[in-house]
């Protein structure tokens, strides 16, 4: 059992959150410490949300303080 601090897809009231809440979603999990899981629904995401999901992976992997490690890896 794996925690997801973040659904990707995460809907309120019916509709899809916004990227920008999303990503303060993101931000708190961050601040609450240890890893911070990320579901993304691959068969849902349209090509928008895929390459919106492939930027944040980009900006993730190159960040100095973030190491990004397979569902499999996680202890």
């Amino acid at each position: 059992e794996l925690p997801v601090s973040v659904d990707w897809l995460k809907r309120r009231d019916g509709a899809r959150l916004p990227h920008e809440a999303i990503a303060e979603l993101a931000a708190r999990a961050v601040e609450g410490g240890g890893p911070v899981g990320v579901m993304l629904h691959h068969p849902a995401m349209d090509r928008a949300e895929l390459d919106a999901a492939a930027e944040l992976l980009a900006v993730l992997a190159e960040h100095e303080r973030t190491t990004c490690v397979r569902m499999r890896d996680v202890r």
